[in-house]
């Protein structure tokens, strides 16, 4: 058990010092900043976020940003019939699980922000609960 205990003391070492240079780094980008002033991004979706991306002018229109991070549904028309499906998964995991994870994040917080409201207004808080 000490043995176990010490190798967890050690990856708490580890962890803190890689968490210290992770921030070191954000620091340095304007754009880590900005993403974390959006409720429910911290500092490890904010980075994971942004190496995924690569540069954002590679997105001609917001919509290829949309489906790139997979978060347009899938839309299927037939005439004057449109149905929308569920998100598409063919696309960048990382980036919709850091988005998502990060939605939850916002509505889920303690500090009332606009995405709560967002989620209450739609009636899905009173579906969840």
């Amino acid at each position: 058990m000490d043995n176990y205990l010490k190798l967890l003391d050690e990856l708490n070492e580890r962890i803190t010092m890689v968490e210290q240079i992770l921030e070191e780094k954000a620091e340095l980008t304007e754009e880590v900043g900005w993403l974390r002033t959006i409720p429910g991004i911290g500092l490890h979706n904010a980075v994971l976020i942004l190496s995924e991306l690569g540069e954002v002018a590679q997105f001609s229109r917001p919509q290829g940003l949309v489906c790139y991070a997979g978060l347009a549904p899938k839309v299927a028309q037939s005439g004057d019939q449109v149905r929308y499906g569920h998100i598409n998964r063919q696309s960048n995991g990382f980036i919709r699980w850091a988005l998502i994870q990060s939605a939850w994040s916002a509505v889920l917080s303690s500090t009332p922000n606009r995405f709560q409201r967002i989620y209450l207004e739609e009636g899905e808080g009173e579906k969840r609960r």
